[in-house]
């Protein structure tokens, strides 16, 4: 059994490292974005890196978690879990709405981040505040830009089968709305490292032995 992951937006494959899932985990690689290309035109893009052939699911954390969505759409994979993400776009918070509607996402000075990485700090809340700042640093500044354009005009509202959400009750960046299907207390929007062995549980009790006879 295979487990593609999606990152989050502006993060790579080190969030994932702490992960204990008994399976494999294969990570995928950001695509350079072209003009104008959506997010389900991304996500078809991204799609044709997964193997159908054998069982797999899918894993996305934030941004990666639209993605995931949007690859599942496409391929029915055997479930997709979210982490710290949204399943509609009608679950974002509402100034993501206002920033569409203004167009400030094209007025955003992504590039400073790096030069004060402190909100974006805030905003996670994260214990691990060193590897946050390193991998601010290390972020493609021109697909965050692509990136946060895409996720202002996602238009998506439909849920495919077997898709499973974990939020974080004290998520500043994508506040939990609604229900969660399986809420963590006091996680954040980082907590898919600061809490990996809670969601590790939750993803193999919940989620993989739900499908054990399938992907046995």
């Amino acid at each position: 059994m295979k487990i593609y992951a999606f990152s989050g937006l502006g993060v790579d494959e080190r969030v994932f490292q702490f992960l204990q899932l008994d399976h494999e985990l294969i990570h995928i690689e950001w695509l350079p974005p072209t003009q104008r290309e959506t997010l389900p035109e991304y996500a078809k893009r991204l799609s044709k890196s997964i193997n159908t052939r054998e069982p797999f699911g899918l894993l996305g954390v934030s941004f990666g978690g639209m993605i995931a969505i949007e690859v599942a759409k496409k391929l029915n994979p055997h479930f997709t879990v979210l982490i710290s993400s949204a399943a509609r776009a009608s679950e974002l918070p509402p100034i993501v709405r206002f920033i569409r509607i203004t167009k400030l996402y094209k007025f955003i000075p992504f590039g400073l981040v790096k030069v004060f990485p402190f909100p974006v700090v805030w905003l996670f809340s994260t214990r691990n505040k060193s590897m946050l700042k390193q991998i601010i640093q290390e972020t493609d500044f021109v697909f965050l830009k692509w990136a946060f354009g895409s996720i202002v005009h996602w238009k998506n509202e439909e849920v495919p089968e077997n898709c499973y959400t974990i939020h974080g009750t004290k998520d500043r960046l994508i506040p939990l709305r609604g229900k969660a299907d399986f809420p963590v207390i006091q996680g954040g929007h980082f907590m898919i490292v600061d809490k990996a062995d809670e969601i590790s549980q939750i993803i193999k009790n919940e989620v993989l032995s739900a499908f054990s006879d399938k992907i046995s």
